[in-house]
């Protein structure tokens, strides 16, 4: 039997435009779930940017998902609060940590920020952890 290369085969229809997007993208289940729950609108959004770039694409999906939620534009200054508040919020912090955050140099916060929520039993301790090893590592100039 005659099969036709994989490059002339169609994706298969099953395979919704949120799984090609997570699969081309390398998203895990959550991410992929957390995009599902949004809107038609914020998925072409979501979409409309491109491919996830960075080390943690399922991170980089969820501050795109809360920026396009907040009403923000991709690198919009003056965000970076509201997304604090936001990142904050979401993950439980109290106000020494966020303060602790917001101190930080603004490629720290961007580092911290894109390694996506907060885990573990004490979200404060873990936010103030990641601060200090992305600290130790050095920033971007």
């Amino acid at each position: 039997a005659f099969a036709a290369p994989a490059a002339f085969q169609p994706m298969p229809r099953s395979l919704s435009p949120i799984s090609r997007f997570a699969k081309e993208n390398g998203l895990d289940a959550q991410a992929t779930s957390k995009l599902r729950e949004q809107s038609a609108t914020v998925q072409q959004q979501v979409y409309a940017e491109g491919h996830l770039s960075g080390r943690n694409p399922n991170a980089v999906l969820s501050g795109r998902i809360r920026r396009i939620l907040e009403g923000g534009g991709p690198s919009q200054v003056g965000q970076e609060e509201d997304i604090i508040a936001s990142f904050a919020r979401e993950n439980g912090l109290d106000e020494k940590a966020v303060q602790t955050l917001r101190e930080a140099p603004m490629d720290v916060q961007y580092k911290v920020l894109e390694e996506g929520p907060v885990t573990g039993r004490n979200p404060n301790a873990v936010l103030l952890s990641r601060l200090r090893r992305v600290q130790a590592g050095g920033g971007r100039s």
